[in-house]
């Protein structure tokens, strides 16, 4: 087989159009999530060298706010924050709109519509796409085209299906058009939502983090004064690996015996990382006692 099945274009034109009110409320969540979370950006050129004027980004301290757009398509207008090179001669950098996370927030949504569209096909035309992409000189040898999921990423990195650009771009012309006020109010019950559990969920990893600290200063502590009290001087102010291994590695073994764990000196590793070269802080953020020691 050269080409995919002609069946499968109609049927996923078909499913896309039915997708799009799906799609609008993916959208309208994802908009309204920048306005609780974005700031407004500007390029300055105060700084810009002679040979380069593409400026930097910065933030203007400023909340996005939905009365200064009548639709979407002038919101994607706004600066993301976002800056990469541009292999341009005199403009090294191009600074990103609101339009490229809309293109890649719609590519992932076709992709995941896309492997939902084949998980209802039945084998024999899964078998038919299948055949294709298998004798396609693009294909990833490594994927198993077993799995819909597969088909689904084979299909979108091989550039197989000559509508699924079309479809892409054709859907974001379409949500570019509505008013930014009424996706606002579709979305944003369940940006606030969101927001306020990433919220949380970050409040929580800082009480983490700050307990961790304290028991990592409290084991650190107890390592420099037992190894002070072992060997009658202070540990380097950085340690490094030939230390570690002649004589800080083989000592820290020995402290099985005054109850430390092992995670209690792998934490070490994590907040007193300035005490060690890489090298050292690597090992450490793995240390293991001997197992076959018994104290």
């Amino acid at each position: 087989m050269d080409t995919l099945p002609t069946w499968l274009e109609p049927q996923v034109k078909a499913h896309m159009e039915k997708a799009f009110p799906r799609y609008f409320d993916h959208i309208a969540k994802w908009m309204a999530y920048q306005f609780l979370t974005k700031n407004k950006y500007e390029v300055d050129h105060n700084l810009d060298p002679p040979w380069d004027s593409s400026g930097r980004l910065i933030s203007t301290n400023q909340n996005l706010q939905t009365e200064d757009y009548q639709t979407l398509e002038q919101f994607l207008e706004e600066y993301n924050g976002n800056s990469l090179p541009s292999f341009v001669s005199g403009c090294g950098l191009s600074h990103q709109t609101f339009a490229a996370d809309l293109e890649r927030e719609t590519s992932q949504f076709i992709g995941d519509e896309l492997y939902n569209l084949l998980s209802q096909l039945n084998q024999q035309q899964l078998d038919e796409i299948k055949t294709f992409l298998l004798n396609n000189p693009y294909r990833s040898e490594d994927l198993d085209l077993t799995m819909p999921e597969n088909i689904a990423y084979e299909i979108f990195i091989t550039d197989t299906l000559e509508c699924y650009w079309n479809i892409i771009i054709a859907m974001q012309e379409r949500i570019a058009l509505f008013e930014i006020a009424l996706l606002y109010k579709r979305g944003i019950s369940t940006a606030t939502e969101r927001f306020a559990k990433e919220h949380e969920e970050k409040k929580q990893r800082n009480e983490q983090l700050k307990k961790q600290h304290i028991k990592a200063s409290q084991t650190w502590s107890k390592i420099e004064r037992l190894y002070q009290v072992r060997f009658g001087e202070t540990l380097p102010f950085s340690i490094e690996m030939p230390f570690y291994k002649t004589q800080f590695h083989p000592w820290l073994l020995s402290l099985q015996t005054e109850g430390m764990a092992e995670t209690e000196i792998q934490m070490t590793a994590k907040f007193y990382c300035h005490s060690f070269s890489n090298s050292v802080r690597h090992h450490l953020s793995s240390f293991r006692f001997d197992p076959n020691h018994r104290p």
